[in-house]
């Protein structure tokens, strides 16, 4: 009778004329196909007959074209055909029966793309979970610390990738009786329940919570898809040694007594027994050492595996360079002048710093310094990669502006400051009055001039002199004698 085409003619009694309608199509649209009733097995694992069910988990069994058909779920049958929204169960793929526990029924309704729907009624039993309580996989491994963001040093992120794909085989071998299986995985109880989320390449699996994590394996059966049963899996992440990964240090070539300690880098405060350790040095390992030190004196690159109990390595590279204590040049001094420079010049492996009569410093970058006094003086320059400091005595030449030979034991003798008898010994100073006749020769080991002529004293006035070192270098000059 679909697609025939139908006429309604309209007879008024007593009035031999009538009317007749135009032509109408009548189609008969299809219902969805589809098998009723549909069983839904779930697994229980508390005996309390209370789980969560997917319900839309055996749709392909209902119909065949359940892709493109639009499943409904109601508590009652006369729900499902009345189609009533009040009483639609509005979250079928987490449906908790807490109130029907055990075994329950429900319906479905089915509608195809024309509009049309049949009504299926779906058994739901609950099942106790047949793989025993006590069945528990746990997987041990190193964190493989690729995700770290924060807290580069510590090793643990709590993160890396685990392959529980044998679960599978050992389920299958040691606990399921004879039959088909479909065995997923799943990161929680709700996906596992729900069935949704699968993890879908159980090989190849990269926690999402860090440290220790719970996963499950689901069992149903390949023909009915019943539940069978649920296999609880832990994810255990072990973390990394928490060590400085790369270190600095020096040794002194020129001073080989001097050794050098290189340590694991441990800085979590952790006991250093609580790992093992092996050293190498120039991709060679050094057989004998295994504790957290290692004494040198040779430069290299050196690396040391420090490893947990748990077998969770990590390495730490050590650079040792050489360094040496600063090899003198020769120094230059420019002195005689109003502000004194002294310029030290050094040659070495370190990293030298200068300070000027104090060991203890402050020291300076600048190998440079002004404003110095007229004295000898003794300059330090120190490694600061820790080899000894080296020193040396540097003369300031100065000549006095006056002097005051009025016996009382302050400035009663006028010489050249700076030398010794070290230093420029056998240095020549003649003393002059302003009409340049000669009154004194002195030597740089003498008390200096004590303002006399043949033992007369000389009267206040301005004086000259003439020095001449020993190699070969002269000045001039005057002073003021004052009473």
């Amino acid at each position: 009778m679909s697609s025939y085409l139908y006429r309604v003619r309209l007879d008024k009694i007593g009035n031999s004329c009538g009317l007749l309608s135009n032509e109408v199509s009548l189609d008969i649209l299809p219902l969805p196909v589809v098998n009723s009733p549909i069983s839904i097995v779930q697994c229980d694992d508390d005996l309390d007959g209370i789980t969560t069910v997917n319900l839309t988990v055996n749709n392909s069994q209902i119909s065949a074209n359940s892709a493109t058909q639009t499943f409904e779920y109601y508590y009652t049958q006369a729900d499902a055909q009345n189609e009533i929204t009040a009483s639609k169960i509005t979250n079928p793929t987490a449906y908790v029966n807490s109130s029907s526990p055990g075994a329950f029924t429900l319906w479905a309704t089915v509608k195809n793309a024309n509009g049309c729907f049949e009504v299926v009624q779906i058994n739901v039993q609950i099942v106790t979970t047949q793989i025993p309580a006590s069945y528990t996989k746990t997987f041990n491994l190193c964190d493989d610390y690729i995700d770290a963001t924060i807290n580069v040093t510590d090793g643990s992120d709590g993160f890396t990738k685990f392959d529980v794909s044998s679960v599978t085989d050992d389920l299958q071998t040691n606990v399921l009786p004879a039959g088909t299986y479909t065995i997923k995985y799943y990161r929680n109880v709700a996906d596992r329940d729900s069935q949704l989320n699968e993890i879908v390449d159980p090989s190849n699996f990269r926690n999402d919570i860090p440290n220790v994590q719970v996963i499950w394996a689901r069992v149903d059966s390949s023909v009915s898809n019943a539940c069978f049963g649920y296999a609880k899996i832990n994810l255990v992440v072990n973390p990394l040694p928490s060590i400085d990964l790369t270190a600095q240090e020096y040794i002194c070539s020129d001073n080989p007594s001097i050794i050098k300690i290189l340590t694991a880098g441990i800085n979590d405060g952790s006991s250093t027994a609580n790992y093992t350790y092996k050293w190498v040095k120039d991709t060679v390992e050094i057989i004998d050492q295994t504790g957290p030190t290692l004494q040198t004196n040779q430069e290299g690159i050196y690396t040391v595996e420090v490893k947990t109990s748990f077998g969770c390595p990590r390495t730490r590279t050590i650079t040792v360079t050489k360094s040496n204590s600063a090899v003198f040049l020769e120094t230059t001094v420019i002195d005689l002048q109003e502000e004194n420079t002294v310029t030290i010049n050094v040659t070495g492996d370190g990293n030298y710093v200068y300070s000027l009569d104090n060991e203890l410093g402050p020291y300076q970058e600048s190998n440079t310094f002004y404003d110095v006094s007229p004295d000898i003086h003794t300059v330090y320059v120190k490694d600061l990669y820790g080899c000894p400091t080296s020193e040396k005595t540097v003369n300031v030449v100065g000549a006095p502006k006056f002097f005051t030979p009025n016996g009382d034991g302050y400035h009663d003798h006028w010489n050249i400051i700076g030398l010794s008898k070290i230093y420029n010994s056998n240095a020549k100073i003649y003393i002059y009055n302003r009409f340049g006749k000669l009154l004194k020769q002195i030597s740089a080991t003498d008390q200096g001039w004590n303002g006399t002529f043949n033992g007369i004293p000389q009267p206040a006035d301005d004086y000259w002199y003439t020095l001449e070192l020993e190699n070969g270098r002269t000045a001039k000059g005057h002073f003021a004698l004052k009473r």
